[in-house]
This record gives C-alpha cells, structure tokens and sequence, in this order.
C-alpha cells in the first residue's frame, strides 16, 4: 500500500495537460473542447456531480493548493480497495463453490 500511495502521490504531479484521447476527438468533431449538455436529465445530473464531487478538477473547492496529488492518492487507494474487493468476493465464491 505504500508503493499505491508514492504512485498516487508523486507521479499525479507529471500527468499531462493535454486533452485525452476522447477530449481530443470531440474537440476534432465538435469543434469545442467539451459538449454543453441539454435536456432535464443532463442538467439534474450535473447539479449532482457538483454537489457531490470532492475534488473537481482535480482540485480543491477553494481552488487554492494542488489537488493533483490528494486525487491521485485517493484515486489509487481506492482503486487498491476494488480490486482487493473483488479478489476477496471472487475467493469466497470459489471457496463456496468446492463445498
């Protein structure tokens, strides 16, 4: 767990700031780098994600500091847990299906 911190915390700080591969297409597309949603739906999701999103953008709310590193230990131990998780439920699956 201490390699999924330093990776988290540390390379966050050398990721790109170019678009992805899927901001890059819809700029190419569209013409813009991101898509306006429109319709109830798009919009009543969108007041959710504010609501809840801990670090947007990958910072802070205050927008002082750099949340890059906090999302990225975050990010990785979370990851970490899933996958643990799923391990975890996949052997007891197993271990109940040998009896």
């Amino acid at each position: 767990s201490i390699i999924v911190i330093f990776v988290g915390g540390i390379f966050s700080f050398f990721s790109s700031q170019n678009p992805d591969g899927l901001e890059w297409s819809i700029e190419k597309t569209a013409g813009i780098s991101e898509l306006e949603p429109n319709g109830k739906i798009h919009n009543d999701l969108k007041k959710i994600q504010q609501n809840i999103s801990v670090l947007p953008d990958y910072d802070f709310e205050s927008g002082e500091g750099n949340g890059t590193g906090i999302a990225g230990i975050v990010g990785s131990i979370g990851t970490f847990l899933l996958v643990f998780l799923t391990g975890g439920i996949i052997s007891i699956v197993k271990k109940r299906k040998k009896q």
